[in-house]
């Protein structure tokens, strides 16, 4: 059972994404309607929800539940909560980050506008927590144990919830895998395939790549030319996105994104990563308005986005339309596309719950 840690020991746990793979994404907003009923002068536990979250798409079983999202109000604040439950196979620890986006009003006494295109921008509350086994919270950065968010109910107009949430199952062994994936950008000569990418040559192990792709694994052991191959030309993808997808096929992990999110969900397709796949799906769930925009301009472009990740995309965008309204790719989506701007305009008036789940290998 983990105890209570000193927060400077536990930041790199924390911020090393070769440890947590992703589970579920989770977004709820609590509106005005809600938020003027309540009354400041008593307290009221669970005035909105409790909402259960689990990891299984469809699951409503009580003893599969991960934790509850609870809405709690003093009078004074209200409170957005987990309450933990014991965790089931495979995970060990849950990571839980939570992105509050508060929509204010200058004064309890200011009249109610009803048009949300002229609300002011939500202010961000960022926290995260880790979860283990047991139930119990024992990391907390940027908030108390157990608290998502917490704000003044008598200047709160409305506010959104969302929540990444990631699984970590056993500490990984990285000593031989970083000595190989070293020994690939150093140009060994234990590398025994090269990858010619946009004219540009990645060597690797084909072990490796057989490992953590069904499609590399079918190439190399199949009937297939590259199976003897020393050099495999690599159709379709950038230099900048194939650097990165062959990096994760040997750390579990993505530096940096740097524009490369839609081509790296088509190469986690092409050649069946689904870790990377999921990676990919929780990055475009969580994207600001004006990147959720530049992705959706390209969307079409790219057969894998799917009409769930688009409409994702266009919550997004909808979510932080104040801060994309003026921008020159807006009006460029509004000449193009007016359906899917009249679209994203209407999801910026009525912001419904959503969940994404992700699939686990």
């Amino acid at each position: 059972m983990a105890v209570a840690v000193d927060s400077n020991s536990c930041q790199p746990c924390v911020n090393d994404r070769k440890l947590w793979e992703p589970v579920i994404a989770a977004e709820c907003f609590v509106p005005w309607d809600v938020i003027r009923m309540l009354d400041p002068y008593k307290e009221r536990v669970d005035f909105f929800g409790p909402f259960p979250v689990h990891a299984n798409e469809n699951d409503t079983y009580d003893d599969n539940e991960l934790f509850s999202i609870r809405f709690h109000s003093t009078g004074k604040w209200i409170k957005v909560g987990l309450q933990r439950n014991c965790l089931k196979q495979p995970w060990r620890e849950l990571l839980v980050k939570s992105c509050g986006l508060w929509t204010k009003r200058e004064s309890g006494n200011e009249p109610f506008n009803q048009n949300p295109l002229t609300w002011p921008l939500p202010e961000e509350k960022n926290s995260v927590h880790i979860v283990d086994k047991n139930g119990n919270n024992y990391y907390s950065r940027d908030t108390t144990e157990g608290t998502l968010m917490q704000m003044p109910q008598c200047t709160t107009r409305c506010f959104t919830v969302r929540l990444e949430v990631y699984g970590r199952r056993v500490t990984p062994t990285d000593s031989l895998i970083n000595s190989l994936n070293l020994a690939r950008k150093s140009g060994s000569s234990l590398c025994d395939v090269q990858l010619r990418v946009d004219g540009h040559v990645y060597p690797a192990h084909k072990a490796v790549l057989s490992a953590t792709s069904s499609v590399f694994m079918a190439m190399f052991t199949g009937e297939f030319k590259e199976k003897t191959a020393e050099t495999v030309i690599i159709e379709g993808a950038s230099k900048e996105a194939f650097g990165r997808f062959l990096d994760f096929l040997y750390t579990e992990d993505i530096a940096s994104w740097d524009g490369c999110e839609l081509e790296l969900l088509d190469l986690s397709e092409r050649y069946q990563v689904e870790r990377l796949k999921a990676r990919c799906e929780m990055c475009l769930w969580g994207l600001d308005g004006p990147r959720a925009l530049s992705l959706l301009m390209e969307a079409d472009k790219w057969p894998v986005v799917t009409p769930a990740i688009k409409n994702r995309l266009c919550r997004l965008v909808a979510a932080g339309w104040r801060a994309v309204a003026d921008s020159d790719e807006w009006q460029a989506l509004q000449a193009s596309n007016p359906v899917t701007s009249g679209i994203i305009q209407a999801f910026a008036a009525i912001v419904a719950p959503s969940v994404k789940v992700f699939k686990r290998t």
